[in-house]
């Protein structure tokens, strides 16, 4: 028994320690910019198509997933039940493949919603004209 007392007292006294810690004590001020200036033709118009369905407002079909941050919207502003930017996504990256273009120029969206009781199924379809980047020059300025 005493045996066994020991063993627990060693046992409650010994233990794991995590500790972290943050070596900055200040902020890191960094200001790059640069000056891209790209040689874009434009084609011929382009256009695809993205689904998204919903059970229950908070569950999606699975499917791929591809995002539309940057083009259509912010990431601050997209979030895990944006559905409407997950068709986007899949719509431009519909177009973007099925054309082999590198950008959509003045794109479009007409997006399309159907509610049923217990989902919903989202449609999505971007036109535009294809963009291909012949040639980019770029210069950076460091401050």
């Amino acid at each position: 028994m005493k045996k066994i007392s020991l063993l627990l007292i060693i046992l409650l006294i010994t233990g794991c320690t995590v500790r972290k810690s943050d070596n900055l004590s200040s902020n890191i001020n960094i200001n790059i910019q640069s000056n891209l200036e790209a040689d874009i033709t434009v084609g011929e118009k382009i256009s695809g198509t993205g689904y998204e369905t919903v059970i229950l407002g908070i569950f999606r079909l699975p499917s791929s997933k591809y995002s539309s941050y940057g083009i259509t919207s912010d990431a601050i502003e997209s979030s895990l039940f944006n559905f409407v930017e997950n068709a986007k996504g899949k719509a431009i990256y519909n177009a973007l493949n099925s054309s082999n273009a590198d950008l959509i120029v003045h794109p479009q969206f007409i997006i399309t919603e159907e509610k049923f009781f217990l989902y919903k199924s989202i449609k999505c379809e971007v036109n535009g004209w294809k963009g291909t980047v012949k040639t980019i020059k770029w210069s950076s300025l460091i401050r």
